[in-house]
């Protein structure tokens, strides 16, 4: 009737087995020996263990990336913040020394102005001296050839009612000692003697002294308002290359490869490391 009942009996255990362990699925449902099961049954567990340690590497490995992933964002996420707050601060830096240059280009304009006043007060000044020296020139010629006496060996000497007594005693006081001394030289008979007054370095202006004064400190405050526009462009390219570091650090951020998220990493770190020390060596302007 259907074979031997253990024949039937190892028959319904094997379909048993199949229902219930997948691993027995190849297992034919008769005609094996239980040495011939053993040996397949452990073949099998091999192979399920083998699967196994691989499943558990693949798991471990995602995990590893997943905490060398946070380290690098987090890396990052400093590095945007050294180089928001220097790129903050570059900016104003930049807008304080460009208020600075305003302020020395104000002032600059300011003293050349009134260098320009001061310089034509002199010019006015030097015409009138000249006009006056030239009047008294003409009357002392009209006095000398009407009466010789008038300028005598020893030196002129002014008299009332007289053309060039009415100039001389109208001399400008800075003038009138200069012109003193150009007469102690006997201009009309010493040959070596300065031609003029106006020759001799003792002719100064105050007014004359005074744009110059005006002249060199508006030069002055033009040259401190070049440098502050220099250093205000300089803050302008600090903020450029911080803007790079956050630019690198959004990329790295996107990236999906370790090997070019490390590389941009490094590139962030070193520009921000250079543009720190640069900005370390630069003025500071409240």
């Amino acid at each position: 009737m259907g074979g031997h009942p253990s024949d039937r009996t190892w028959a319904r255990t094997c379909w048993t087995l199949k229902q219930r362990l997948p691993i027995l699925e190849a297992w034919p449902a008769a005609g094996k020996s239980t040495q011939a099961f053993l040996s397949s049954w452990h073949g099998r567990g091999r192979s399920m263990n083998a699967r196994a340690q691989e499943t558990d590497t693949a798991t471990e490995l995602p995990g590893n990336n997943q905490r060398h992933g946070d380290r690098l964002e987090m890396l990052f996420t400093l590095i945007m913040a050294f180089a928001a707050i220097a790129t903050a601060w570059s900016g104003f830096e930049s807008s304080s020394w460009g208020s600075v240059q305003s302020s020395f280009t104000a002032q600059s304009s300011a003293k050349r102005i009134e260098a320009n006043r001061k310089a034509t007060e002199a010019g006015q000044l030097r015409t009138l001296d000249v006009i006056t020296f030239t009047e008294w020139i003409g009357a002392v010629n009209l006095e000398t050839h009407a009466d010789p006496s008038a300028f005598p060996a020893q030196g002129y000497v002014p008299r009332e009612r007289t053309g060039s007594g009415f100039l001389y005693a109208r001399f400008r006081s800075e003038f009138r000692p200069v012109f003193d001394a150009w007469l102690a030289q006997q201009p009309l008979r010493n040959p070596a003697a300065a031609s003029t007054p106006f020759v001799m370095p003792e002719y100064r202006l105050t007014a004359q002294d005074q744009a110059d004064a005006l002249s060199d400190e508006a030069e002055r405050l033009t040259l401190k308002a070049q440098e502050a526009s220099m250093l205000a462009s300089r803050y302008v390219l600090m903020s450029v290359l911080f803007a790079l570091v956050l630019f690198f650090v959004a990329v790295g951020n996107k990236a999906s490869g370790r090997r070019s998220r490390i590389l941009l990493f490094g590139l962030s770190a070193l520009t921000l490391l250079a543009s720190l020390i640069a900005l370390a060596t630069f003025p500071v302007v409240i």
